[in-house]
């Protein structure tokens, strides 16, 4: 019979190769090619300006225009020197951890097709939960720990039935309030008056994206109005670390990004076009208006309903049908002047964007795989019984210029 170091180190061995070669390129690329998730698909990623785990991108802090006009036998011309300055921001780490108790690691005997399985079962987990916590991470605001939700009311059997609101978070809606909740996520809550966790880590039951509530698993732990929920482990035992702006933080227009301080009027270029058209008709001329505002961009996006009903309400009654033609009522873009309007369900039903894809990018080190050097591969745990794989992957969201991009808040309920 082989001894546990023996077991430990086949197991080890061809295990390590398995995550690497075939299952950490297939979480990559199921990651950033989710169905449905227009915005995250269309996001480029560059390693272009990482040095280390910072991001450094040289911007000109001013342009002058130095040309001037002379005669045939005037002076040689000056020119005028330009000045440049870098945004400075630092890379923000996902991770996560697959693990295997030691019973099962010699349950396996030594056997690749075992082995193969166990690791297999273990991994695709991460292949599967990846995507929802990367949306998590792209669409939450970087206030208040990247929360995702922001309870209203507590109520249910148990007190497990949680009515969200997002109050200070994000828009109100109802139906956006579970939108980067899953069932099966893991959560950390937080009193919202102190910022300091309450009790142990909680796990959703159940998501009712109608009525914005979620269902916890059995918990001791009481909630109250304005906590909040940040994604986390089971352990939960740091606070979170995932500091990097949400795409509504770069769609701004008065806040420090990036380094930049874009109040003031020569950075310019690093402000969104941000406009609140809550109390005004949302209509061509609405949206019309958005689109010269932010430099005539190539593509906008909204919520799949707030483009279905803007097409419905402008466009149905104006379609003219030929003899035998077959016609879907399937809005998932319209043309506005020159401009694209896609559906992605990320999005608030309350606003529209625009966002510049040749200037706003994901930033990583590289894809994913082991986390640092030392707990690469499958390795014990100091004075546990179980093996795990640690992996994560440095990135953050940047933008280099913002003045083809913006955000208009609408009224899904003014129509002319």
């Amino acid at each position: 019979m082989p001894n546990d170091l023996a077991v430990y180190s086949t197991f080890s061995e061809l295990g390590d190769a398995i995550v690497r070669q075939c299952w950490l390129p297939v979480i990559e690329k199921v990651a950033w090619d989710p169905k449905g998730r227009w915005t995250i698909e269309r996001l480029d990623r560059t390693s272009k300006g990482v040095e280390g785990f910072e991001v450094r991108i040289p911007f000109n802090t001013e342009i002058p225009i130095g040309w001037t006009g002379i005669t045939e036998h005037g002076y040689t011309p000056t020119g005028a020197q330009e000045s440049y300055d870098y945004q400075k921001f630092k890379l923000a780490c996902a991770a996560t951890a697959a693990n295997a108790t030691f019973k099962e690691v010699v349950g396996c005997d030594m056997k690749s097709t075992a082995i193969r399985d166990l690791v297999n079962r273990r991994v695709e987990n991460l292949v599967k939960t990846f995507p929802y916590y990367l949306r998590a991470a792209l669409w939450s605001p970087q206030a208040a720990k990247k929360a995702v939700a922001v309870v209203a009311s507590v109520g249910g059997t148990g007190n497990l039935t949680i009515t969200l609101d997002n109050a200070g978070l994000w828009n109100t809606e109802t139906k956006d309030r579970c939108k980067l909740l899953e069932r099966g996520m893991i959560l950390q809550g937080y009193n919202g008056s102190t910022d300091a966790k309450k009790g142990h880590p909680v796990r959703i039951a159940h998501v009712n994206r109608i009525e914005g509530k979620i269902t916890l698993h059995g918990s001791d732990v009481t909630f109250a109005d304005n906590d909040y929920f940040v994604p986390c482990d089971s352990g939960s035992l740091d606070d979170p670390v995932l500091d990097m702006p949400g795409i509504l933080d770069v769609l701004d227009d008065d806040n420090t990004f990036q380094g930049v301080n874009r109040a003031l009027a020569e950075n310019s270029w690093a402000r969104a076009f941000v406009h609140d058209g809550t109390s005004e008709i949302f209509d061509y001329e609405h949206v019309s208006d958005f689109i010269l505002n932010c430099n005539n961009p190539k593509e906008l996006v909204a919520h799949i309903e707030t483009v279905r009903r803007y097409a419905s309400h402008y466009f149905a009654d104006k379609v003219r049908y030929a003899p035998a033609e077959t016609f879907k009522e399937n809005f998932t873009r319209v043309q506005i002047d020159g401009t694209y309007l896609y559906a992605d369900e990320d999005m608030d039903r309350d606003k529209i964007a625009a966002i510049d894809f040749d200037n706003v990018k994901i930033y990583e080190r590289g894809p994913i795989g082991p986390l640092h050097p030392a707990a690469a591969g499958w390795h014990w745990v100091q004075g546990r019984t179980y093996v795990e794989y640690i992996v994560g992957k440095w990135f953050t969201l940047g933008a280099t210029n913002l003045q083809k991009c913006g955000l208009l808040k609408v009224d899904n309920d003014k129509w002319s």
